[in-house]
């Protein structure tokens, strides 16, 4: 992969997460509204934004859902449990893309830090033994 493709997967990259913040927050500020979720529109129609210009720069498979916008209904004509469905399903696209995305530049999750390394002793059946005493 070239540089300016990289560049451009970083930018990206820094959409998704950024709109995954933005949602974050949104539902974060005031927790016990029932309402909470009725952005959600706005988050699908920056998604499919964003999913149409990743497609035109890279070869994306079919797991990206794109929402048909005309098909939508707007926040008045649905429930709270059906606004959070759509804005729930939106927060996990973004989150496959993410990670689609990092995986394509090389950030990976799977890195552990020095500080996240657990030493594994092993264990003896007499260890373990020892473990379960009082759990039945």
């Amino acid at each position: 992969m070239h540089k300016n493709e990289i560049k451009e997967l970083k930018e990206f990259l820094s959409l998704a997460r950024a709109l995954k913040d933005a949602m974050r927050t949104s539902i974060e500020i005031d927790t016990e509204n029932v309402w909470k979720c009725s952005s959600y529109f706005e988050y699908i129609r920056k998604y499919n934004l964003l999913i149409k210009r990743i497609r035109q720069k890279i070869e994306l498979k079919t797991i990206f859902d794109l929402y048909d916008l005309e098909k939508i209904p707007n926040n008045f004509d649905i429930n709270a449990i059906q606004q959070k469905s759509l804005f729930d399903s939106v927060y996990s696209n973004l989150s496959i893309l993410e990670s689609f995305l990092k995986n394509n530049i090389g950030e990976k999750d799977d890195k552990i830090s020095e500080s996240q390394k657990v030493s594994l002793t092993p264990i003896t059946w007499d260890d373990y033994y020892d473990l379960t005493k009082g759990c039945i």
